[in-house]
């Protein structure tokens, strides 16, 4: 999982403008075509690795499209905050990779106890 988050990330900041065309264009989403088939078969690859994980019990038992997606929109929202120059150590937001592995092993099952 904190591979394909990588790759999201790299992307993001390899192709800023490529990612917000695939990723954040609603327009691109209402309009549909290739870029929208494309971004649909991006997320639905991202979707599968979120399964894969939850088959492996490194994700919580939840249906995985929904956390996929939650997953997915907090990378993008970190890579905003980053973007803006939000993003900011004082806030506990150091970096977005740091941020997205704590996400993710707050997800982790029997990590850390629940209370």
């Amino acid at each position: 999982m904190s591979q394909a988050i990588r790759l999201i990330i790299d992307y993001s900041r390899q192709r800023p403008a490529r990612y917000r065309l695939l990723f954040n264009n609603p327009d691109t989403a209402a309009g549909g075509g290739e870029l929208n088939a494309k971004a649909l078969a991006t997320f639905e690859q991202f979707r599968s690795i979120v399964q894969e994980c939850q088959e492996a019990g490194v994700l919580p038992d939840t249906p995985s499209q929904a956390l996929a997606s939650l997953i997915f929109a907090s990378a993008q929202g970190l890579l905003a905050m980053e973007g803006n120059g939000q993003m900011h150590p004082d806030k506990g937001l150091s970096n977005v990779e740091t941020s997205m592995e704590l996400l993710l092993n707050l997800l982790h099952p029997g990590k850390y106890p629940r209370t």
